[in-house]
């Protein structure tokens, strides 16, 4: 019972992380397509008088010369506007962009659930060495396996149901319901979109994930068991260098 407690806890702090990280992954994202993305075209929307809504038009593309288009529907009578359209990002600055969205992201995770598993060991070795409380090392893993269930859940749902009710989930879109593993998760999909055209080794790649939760809340609850100040380590190093 004191498991699926500290569980719930750590699975509010997972979903504070979750949206956090989406923030963070849309932050990165407009950033690096303002540097590394050149404008190479738009998309045209307009509507006549008496029209409740705007409808796509037309995409003219700069290479494609001149947009004789335009003249056309404003004779029509259309009122326009004009979206523009972005290159993909990719080569180096995407590389960029993946590196520091998934380096932040773990970052927001550790710092949400690391100190309370810390200071969870840490409790129980004071009750274990006074006989309040039986041994367990790997109570870590099994808080953050049991914070991890909802997600284990879906992913299973996936999984099992990708050729029924779930086979029009957009695989992409896995990346923001799990957006601390943003970076991962692409890099994972390679660009497929289709959940169903996800092959055998993406799926086992995509359920390890679900493991680093309980990787990192195990560590964390051993290293405060064993009293280990990890800040604590690293300055003591940087000033024997």
């Amino acid at each position: 019972m004191e498991n699926v407690k500290s569980a719930s806890k750590i699975f509010l702090r997972i979903v504070a992380v979750t949206l956090l990280c989406f923030f963070s992954c849309i932050a990165f994202l407009v950033i690096c397509n303002g540097i590394g993305t050149e404008k190479i075209g738009y998309t045209v929307y307009g509507a006549t008088e008496g029209d409740e809504e705007l409808t796509e038009l037309y995409t003219h593309y700069y290479s494609d010369g001149v947009d004789e288009r335009q003249a056309e529907f404003e004779e029509k009578g259309y009122a326009m506007q004009k979206v523009t359209i972005h290159s993909r990002l990719s080569g180096g600055m995407k590389a960029i962009f993946l590196i520091l969205t998934q380096v932040s992201n773990l970052v927001i995770l550790v710092a949400f659930i690391y100190h309370h598993l810390w200071d969870l060991g840490a409790k129980d070795l004071n009750l274990v060495k006074f006989g309040h409380k039986a041994e367990d090392k790997l109570r870590g893993f099994k808080i953050g396996l049991l914070a991890s269930i909802p997600n284990i859940l879906f992913f299973c749902t996936l999984v099992v149901f990708k050729n029924s009710f779930m086979a029009g989930f957009n695989a992409p879109f896995y990346k923001f319901i799990v957006s601390y593993f943003y970076s991962f998760v692409e890099l994972i999909l390679n660009g497929v979109t289709d959940i169903n055209a996800l092959s055998l080794w993406q799926f086992a790649a995509l359920g390890a994930l679900l493991l680093v939760i309980p990787v990192i809340t195990e560590v964390a609850y051993l290293l405060g068991y064993k009293g280990v100040i990890v800040s604590d380590k690293l300055i003591y190093k940087k000033g024997e260098e």
